[in-house]
């Protein structure tokens, strides 16, 4: 140790006591309470471990030491805590962590901190650590991370992975040709193209130059390599072709709006289509309307009116009839069509006694009479026959009846009576026979019908009574007989 001078000098200024230690020449600061002043030396603090410095009791704030141990340096206590003083900063670090980064801190307070591990996603990282050639990292909503992947190759390409590059190839033939600006192009053959400047018909273009119009206008050829095209026209105009060779043209028809299920398309005036259920066919004074149907191997069936065609409906009925029935008019209007069966069937019935009536009134001709069901398609055929008779014994006398047919207890109006004499000739009683004939067709009713014959005395006959017709076996025996006849 050099040769100083030791000055220890003590002043009293008011009631502080100063002590200056000076290990040299140099004046001192008047207003220090310690100085030590040197141009050779430093200033040497107490030194200590970390422990050591930990167990002083209750340290003075300012308290100043030199810790020998790391982290190494000068440490002084603030009032609360030992803080290490760091060079150009106020304070000492007393902690440090990595956070949430996924880093950890080697160093706790002081000194080169370093950084250890992977700074994830959410920090800005990548979340890895290694990597292999040719590997990107991939987006994964997973955990919000990044994953490794590598490219796959497809039909036709090559990958080529490198550190830090990635090579893509295309290891398929190079499609060759070529064409005039602002032409088409297509496929001329395999790996092969071409170009044209109208796409060709046969790819589905129209091989020709083509002029838009107007709004509305339609496009047609008007050559083999040219397309004109149709201007709009006025709404409800149709297009129709005017022949090979020819542009198409408009023509005007007005068609209905909407049409209800089962209606047909009818021209109910010149150019005018409508919907109806009720169409008709022809024009009256015009045109006779005819249907045609044809056979699914030949023939057509026509159905048509006459020419001067009257004025009727044709209703038919509401069932389909049977095998071998026939349609019969229920009169026009709207009474409809019937069927019926074509038969012809009859009965006769025979008189069983005589009959002798004494008056003008007409009695029934015991059995002839007979009754049936009719019905309004048919026409019914009646025919009786038979004789009177003067059977008294007396002689030179005479007998007059007259013989009816009666429908349901009405007589048979129209030629369905007749006046019948009979005479006793002589006093050998020789008779002479009275014979009756009636024929008549009548049309009946549906329903239940009852026809007989009767017979009466009429008042111009002499004295006698007559014998009207007789029983089996007699040759006056009466007859009737109604046949069934298709209307």
């Amino acid at each position: 140790m050099k040769n100083n001078l030791l000055k220890l000098i003590t002043t009293k200024v008011a009631t502080t006591v100063l002590l200056c230690l000076v290990l040299s020449t140099a004046t001192y600061a008047q207003t220090s309470a310690f100085q030590v002043t040197s141009t050779s030396g430093g200033f040497v603090a107490p030194s200590m471990t970390s422990t050591q410095r930990g167990a002083i009791s209750t340290p003075a704030t300012g308290s100043l030491v030199y810790q020998t141990d790391a982290p190494a340096g000068y440490y002084y206590y603030d009032g609360t805590q030992w803080l290490q003083v760091v060079a150009g900063s106020s304070s000492a670090v007393s902690s440090f962590s990595g956070g949430t980064t996924g880093l950890t801190p080697s160093s706790a307070t002081t000194g080169s901190i370093t950084l250890n591990g992977t700074l994830n996603v959410s920090n800005g990282g990548t979340g890895q650590s290694s990597y292999t050639d040719g590997q990107l990292l991939i987006g994964n909503s997973t955990n919000n991370t990044l994953s490794k992947s590598t490219l796959t190759a497809g039909t036709g390409i090559t990958i080529t992975n490198g550190g830090g590059s990635i090579s893509i190839a295309n290891t398929n033939t190079p499609n060759t040709g070529s064409g005039t600006a602002n032409y088409n192009t297509y496929w001329t053959g395999t790996n092969a193209l071409g170009s044209e400047q109208y796409t060709a018909t046969s790819r589905g273009g129209l091989g020709a130059n083509l002029t838009a119009g107007a709004i509305g206008a339609i496009p047609y050829a008007s050559s083999t390599t040219a397309y004109s095209t149709l201007p709009a026209v006025a709404a409800g105009s149709y297009l129709r072709s005017a022949g090979t060779g020819t542009a198409p043209v408009w023509s005007t028809l007005t068609l209905p709006n909407s049409a209800e299920q089962g209606n047909l398309l009818s021209a109910t005036a010149s150019n005018t289509i409508s919907a109806t259920s009720t169409p008709t066919l022809g024009l009256a004074g015009t045109t006779k309307g005819t249907l045609g149907f044809s056979g699914s191997t030949s023939g057509t069936v026509t159905i048509q009116p006459q020419a001067a065609a009257g004025t009727y409906n044709f209703n038919l009925p509401t069932t389909a009839g049977t095998s071998g029935q026939f349609l019969i008019s229920g009169g026009g209007s709207a009474a409809p069509m019937t069927w019926s069966t074509l038969t012809q069937s009859g009965t006769t019935v025979y008189q069983t006694a005589s009959v002798t009536p004494t008056t003008t009134t007409y009695s029934i001709l015991t059995g002839l009479t007979t009754t049936f069901t009719a019905d309004a398609n048919h026409l019914y055929f009646i025919s009786t026959h038979g004789c009177i008779v003067d059977p008294a014994s007396s002689t030179g006398k005479s007998v007059n009846s007259v013989i009816g047919i009666y429908v349901d207890g009405v007589a048979l109006t129209n030629g369905g009576f007749q006046t019948t004499s009979a005479q006793n000739l002589s006093t050998t009683s020789i008779w002479t026979y009275g014979p009756w004939s009636i024929t008549g067709i009548v049309s009946l009713s549906a329903g239940s019908h009852t026809i007989d014959v009767r017979g009466n005395r009429l008042a111009s006959s002499n004295v006698d009574n007559p014998q009207i017709g007789g029983g089996t076996g007699t040759g006056c025996q009466g007859a009737l007989t109604v046949l069934t006849l298709t209307k």
